[in-house]
């Protein structure tokens, strides 16, 4: 049965507010554009409908294709605001702010549903049934499930408090990976500390594989969306702090703020420095926070929670003007807006009629979120998207958005930022590696067999029987999952692969043991000493070792090499946009070539495609 909705005692007042006619959430027929979470479709068609009965002349286009689609959207001012079923990753945060100025407003409308058909729910711990627990607290459950903790990580069901042949047992923890949708992992990171999952941590894409791999072992622990009903498995009760109370995953339990891994539906409010909020924006949320919006949540499918008073009067708080920094909005890469100005400029020869307006920044994403909401024709970056930033343009249209490769980023030398790369300690032997080698040494589970030892790459006496220590950045969509994806077959890294969050870390990881090898993205060449050395690399068997050289990225030796690349928004099976076909030849051309030849010493440094390259790009045009 659901609890009585706890409301704050003030209702929502109709205001005389109309979109302001320029903003760019109003499309050209007039209507509001709402851009976000598609299970939050129901409770819009409440709330649309409550506003239109005080606004008749407001009408809403609802754009609910999924949570991925919202960041890009209120980045861009084209969405009036960002409703989400969890918080945006530090990649879209950081994507904000650097366009924006500042971070976004986060609005909490409602508690996650415990419907077994809604797609956010509050996190739970699972274990299998025929487990004698019944509750841990939040530390326990810190000390399960990652690794570095002050008080040590748990291993066995006794340290947990079970006691006769449980005692003995060793915990298996598993949950959902770091580079999965929902934002899950991000969210169990954060209660848990920020530490790494432990060693022998088992990721699933789904929370439902979560729960049947518990209901499977009974020495299994696993956190998955608690909404999952299932026979062979159970929720345990969480206690903030020993000997306190524990809680259950109840709804009014949630709605009291007492379960300790309650997550909130969120709605995300572009808001700029300095500036009040949107006035049309800020009476639509008061309506969200008010007893009839609450209302409105809770009635509508799947059952989402009603937030409790003192939630609903801390968010109409931060409706309230503040005083905030000057507005600043960044330029970004000069490298490309150098590029692209000397692009279009040649390209204006033959077509005046054409006015330009560049959008650059440092980070791709940006670009990308561009091409996402059709600001822009293509979004030129300067490496190939990561898993995490093509997944809105998926959601919104259906496919992946076409690359074409422009150039290159990166090569070694003095003073300079190191393409990606591997990193051995310097008293390695080690001469080079395959990309095959590198992939069965970083992964598992390969149809070749993994690679565990150093005798296993040819090492010899002290070398032959030390195991490989990994080491690299997290897996979390982003630079270390596009590696996975691209050059190891999308296989899982390997268990002892150990997660890093800068490069500085990496490399010290590695001048320290001797043992180690590592993966690191652009690195610069001040982080690195003597006791370190990048890895020469090589395609395939029998291929020579090249290093990351100018000569020898320029001559498309270096495997790692990441690409400038330029996409595309190109339906499958249909011929590509004359003028961005155009643009495209350009780019390819010698003239094209030459300018990107021209930021060889920018602090990435941009190398032209070799003429092998260029043929294959040009084939892609005519598809």
């Amino acid at each position: 049965m659901k609890p009585a909705a706890v409301f704050i005692l003030s209702c929502w007042t109709a205001l005389a507010a109309e979109p302001p006619k320029n903003a760019g959430y109003v499309l050209r027929d007039g209507s509001v554009a709402i851009v976000g979470y598609n299970d939050m479709s129901g409770i819009f068609a409440n709330l649309n409908a409550l506003f239109i009965r005080a606004h008749p002349g407001v009408a809403f286009k609802m754009q609910l294709k999924g949570t991925a689609t919202a960041a890009p959207a209120l980045t861009l001012g084209v969405s009036a605001f960002a409703p989400m079923g969890a918080e945006f990753s530090e990649m879209e945060l950081e994507a904000y702010k650097s366009f924006v100025g500042a971070s976004p407003m986060l609005i909490r409308v409602a508690h996650c549903s415990l419907s077994p058909s809604a797609l956010s729910a509050p996190v739970g711990i699972f274990v299998n049934k025929a487990n004698p627990i019944q509750e841990l607290t939040v530390e326990q459950v810190a000390r399960i499930f990652t690794t570095g903790g002050p008080g040590g990580d748990f291993k066995s069901w006794g340290q947990v408090g079970l006691k006769g042949e449980w005692a003995r047992r060793p915990i298996h923890p598993c949950g959902i990976a770091e580079e999965a949708a929902a934002g899950l992992a991000a969210f169990m990171l954060r209660k848990m500390g920020g530490r790494p999952f432990a060693p022998d941590y088992d990721q699933f894409a789904q929370s439902s594989q979560v729960v049947k791999r518990v209901g499977e072992d009974p020495l299994a622990i696993g956190f998955a969306s608690g909404n999952i009903v299932t026979g062979e498995a159970k929720l345990l009760a969480i206690a903030e702090k020993e000997g306190g109370p524990a809680s259950s995953l109840t709804a009014s339990e949630v709605v009291s703020g007492k379960y300790p891994y309650d997550r909130h539906l969120l709605i995300y409010v572009r808001r700029v420095p300095g500036e009040p909020i949107d006035p049309f924006v800020k009476e639509y949320l008061r309506l969200v926070l008010s007893r009839e919006g609450q209302q409105a949540i809770a009635t509508a499918p799947p059952s989402y929670l009603p937030l409790n008073a003192q939630e609903v009067k801390e968010e109409l708080a931060k409706l309230e003007p503040t005083r905030g920094a000057p507005y600043v909005r960044s330029a970004g890469s000069d490298g490309f807006e150098e590029i692209l100005t000397k692009l279009n400029e040649h390209f204006a020869e033959t077509h005046p009629e054409l006015k330009f307006k560049l959008l650059v920044t440092g980070l791709p994403s940006i670009s990308m979120y561009g091409l996402i909401t059709g600001v822009s024709s293509f979004a030129l970056t300067d490496r190939e998207i990561w898993p995490l930033e093509t997944r809105p343009f998926r959601q919104i249209y259906g496919y992946e958005p076409t690359a074409i490769r422009i150039g290159r980023a990166g090569y070694s030398g003095p003073g300079r930022t190191n393409p990606p790369g591997v990193y051995v300690n310097a008293k390695n032997p080690l001469a080079g590696l395959t990309v095959e080698q590198v992939a069965r040494v970083f992964t598992t589970s390969g149809r070749n067999g993994d690679l565990t030892h150093w005798g296993q790459l040819g090492l010899k006496d002290a070398w032959t029987q030390r195991a490989i220590h990994l080491y690299g950045p997290p897996d979390d969509g982003c630079l270390a999952s596009a590696l996975r994806h691209s050059k190891m077959d999308g296989l899982p890294f390997a268990r002892h692969y150990e997660r890093l969050s800068t490069c500085a870390e990496i490399i010290h990881a590695i001048a320290m043991d001797r043992y180690g090898i590592a993966l690191a993205g652009f690195c610069d060449a001040k982080l690195l000493s003597p006791a370190v050395k990048m890895l020469p690399l090589a395609k395939q068997e029998g291929a020579p070792f090249a290093g990351s050289t100018y000569a020898e990225v320029l001559a498309g030796k270096y495997p790692l090499s990441p690409h400038l690349c330029l996409y595309v928004n190109r339906v499958p099976g249909k011929p590509l946009d004359p003028f961005v076909k155009e643009y495209v030849r350009l780019l390819l051309s010698r003239e094209g070539q030459a300018i990107v030849a021209t930021q060889k010493d920018m602090p990435k440094g941009y190398l032209p495609l070799n003429p092998k390259e260029v043929a294959e790009e040009l084939t892609k045009l005519e598809r």
